[in-house]
């Protein structure tokens, strides 16, 4: 449902997500809106968009500020990794 007007405060937001997450199952030490942008923002890294457009998206005036998401973009880092020796 969409909110009859615009929500000032992230608060708002964390109250929405940590509702929709109960009724999903979810647990999490961390969830709000922060949480929803690194996800999104990781997820990007994994899909392979580039830097600088990703960059342009969440707003950021330094190209280099993507480098926090790509620490959790998991997908992106099995493909970087090394093999565990055996």
């Amino acid at each position: 449902m969409m909110p009859f007007s615009p929500l000032t405060a992230s608060a708002a937001i964390r109250h929405i997500i940590v509702k929709h997450a109960k009724v999903a199952g979810l647990t999490a030490p961390y969830l709000g809106s922060h949480v929803l942008r690194h996800s999104h923002a990781a997820r990007r890294v994994d899909l392979g968009v580039r830097p600088q457009v990703l960059s342009d998206l969440l707003g950021h005036r330094d190209p280099e500020a993507i480098s926090a998401y790509v620490r959790i973009a998991t997908e992106t880092l099995r493909d970087v990794s090394l093999p565990v020796p055996t």
